[in-house]
């Protein structure tokens, strides 16, 4: 059992907390990810998270790659996020807000309009206790 087991990697950035927090808050869900300093130099993932969230808040984000590329990875090797998406609106929907999408990931969702209506496809229903902190609730 873990509070906050994560799937794949953690990443935060480097320097001051204004700095950090540009890392933090500028990466969007579905970022490309590269590994440019370490073993698996060259290596592509995504961001799939972002840990500790409150309005202008991020603890870090959460990264996925395959399993041959998790097994090469070291504390202290580099990540390069392509940083895009805040902002991203739909612009036939002002009411709909996207925070931290990025604009490939609401692409490949395949959002589909009925009636003046989104519609979002579910592709899997997790259980909110496998979820955790995070899922609507409070932390603990």
């Amino acid at each position: 059992w873990g509070e906050k087991v994560e799937p794949g990697a953690s990443a935060d950035g480097v320097g001051n907390e204004r700095e950090k927090n540009s890392f933090r808050n500028l990466s969007c869900i579905g970022n490309q990810v590269k590994i440019i300093k370490g073993e698996a130099k060259n290596s592509i993932g995504v961001v799939i998270g972002k840990v500790g969230y409150l309005p202008n808040w991020v603890h870090h984000l959460v990264l996925h790659f395959q399993q041959e590329t998790l097994d090469k990875l070291a504390i202290g090797d580099k990540v390069q996020v392509r940083a895009y998406g805040v902002g991203l609106e739909l612009l036939d929907y002002p009411e709909v807000r996207a925070v931290s999408l990025s604009p490939e990931l609401l692409e490949a969702m395949k959002i589909e309009e009925n009636d003046g209506k989104l519609v979002v496809p579910v592709t899997n229903v997790v259980p909110a206790e496998l979820v955790g902190q995070g899922s609507g609730g409070s932390p603990s």
